[in-house]
């Protein structure tokens, strides 16, 4: 008799601690869903203003663009590259909720009432934290290729419009370091969405959606 009133606490306290860990990731989820929308955002194919930017970049860099033309196009693009720098701010701004929701919800895995479900929780924990990290690095290297695009319109408006051959020489140098820095946010991009789906099918289990 005592000891099935002992099971019957202990079951208690799971089930309880059990479905505050729950609650404590589906507010996780809703943050980390803002944060995921605002790192999607900048390297978006219809993003109108990355659209905008690489078609003023692509005329500017143009042997047969005007000087004037380039000066004009090169004044657009540094608005434009301000704006994507606003689209990656967002992706700190959103950030910075999730990580809080992170140490609710990593102080809720190590509850001792979860000690049955313990690895799956601290699972999820670990997956949200290198989401985070890979997040970050997503903007990291968004900030970096507007900076160096920012760069080739403040080098043509600093020569009044003029495209040299040395400079066309150095740009074209510079491409496969550009291109690795490419194909860098977008294998970011892809383990983003596979943490997403990995995470989704771990609670999902959880919580026997799955």
């Amino acid at each position: 008799m005592v000891f099935a009133l002992a099971a019957g606490a202990l079951y208690g306290v799971n089930w309880y601690s059990k479905s505050k860990f729950i609650e404590a990731y589906n507010s996780y989820e809703a943050l980390a869903a803002l944060q995921q929308n605002a790192a999607f955002v900048p390297g978006a194919a219809d993003n109108p203003v990355r659209d905008q930017l690489n078609t003023a970049l692509s005329q500017v860099l143009a042997k047969e663009t005007s000087a004037s033309k380039r000066l004009q196009l090169s004044s657009q693009g540094v608005d434009l590259v301000k704006q994507l720098n606003a689209q990656a701010d967002d992706i700190h701004t959103t950030g910075e909720p999730v990580a809080a929701s992170i140490t609710a919800l990593s102080g809720s895995a190590g509850s001792i009432g979860n000690i049955y479900n313990r690895s799956v929780m601290t699972g999820l924990v670990t997956m949200a934290k290198a989401q985070q990290d890979t997040i970050q690095n997503i903007r990291a290297l968004t900030y970096r290729s507007n900076f160096e695009i920012l760069q080739i319109f403040n080098h043509i408006l600093a020569d009044k419009g003029a495209l040299t051959d040395q400079y066309t020489i150095e740009l074209n140098d510079d491409i496969p370091s550009v291109e690795a820095e490419f194909n860098q946010r977008q294998n970011g991009y892809l383990d983003l969405q596979k943490n997403m789906y990995d995470m989704s099918q771990a609670f999902g289990k959880l919580d026997g959606t799955k």
